[in-house]
């Protein structure tokens, strides 16, 4: 038995997992679900936040959209379900797209860009539970983007017609009792 962990964005953990390289995945599914080649448990809605250093110039006093496009971004790669949902933020407010952005999906990348810099990052709200305010970062709140800037929930997907092996489907099982 051999167990992989791999961190990624959705599309290419959707396409490993239709190419045969993994059982399951936790994966923001696409909404086609390939042709219904796969099957997709919800596991929870997830708000998005805006991830920046606590001396970030920003904070304090209320801002939109438009008072930090001309800061450095941090998004995950192009055609990411996340990106895609920040891109169209900026064009439902008719602006224009940051002109200084880091793609990655790391969130390693993304912490020590944020550190060293006025960045601003999106990132799902529970990495500032697990990286904690008391550790220099701090939610940058945008008026209007508060409360409903939700992204696709996570879902635990696997290959409708691939037989898993019995560990496989015991482990699958199990994640599925927890989600």
């Amino acid at each position: 038995m051999r167990i992989v962990l791999e961190i990624s964005t959705s599309g290419p953990l959707i396409k490993a997992l239709l190419d045969g390289q993994f059982d399951f995945i936790f994966a923001r599914a696409p909404h086609d679900l390939q042709n219904g080649k796969l099957n997709a448990r919800h596991i929870r809605a997830e708000q998005a936040i805006f991830l920046v250093r606590d001396k970030h110039p920003l904070l304090g006093n209320e801002r939109c959209l438009s008072d930090a496009i001309n800061y450095p971004w941090i998004m995950e790669p192009e055609g990411s379900l996340l990106r895609n949902r920040v891109e169209s933020e900026f064009r439902n407010s008719n602006l224009p797209l940051p002109t200084k952005i880091l793609s990655t999906s790391s969130l390693l990348i993304n912490l020590a860009a944020i550190k060293q810099s006025d960045a601003i990052a999106v990132v799902s709200g529970a990495v500032l539970k697990v990286v904690g305010e008391k550790n220099g970062f701090q939610r940058l709140q945008l008026k209007g983007l508060d409360r409903d800037f939700l992204v696709p929930p996570f879902e635990l997907i696997r290959h409708k017609e691939r037989i898993l092996s019995p560990l496989a489907e015991k482990l699958y099982q199990k994640m599925s009792d927890l989600c």
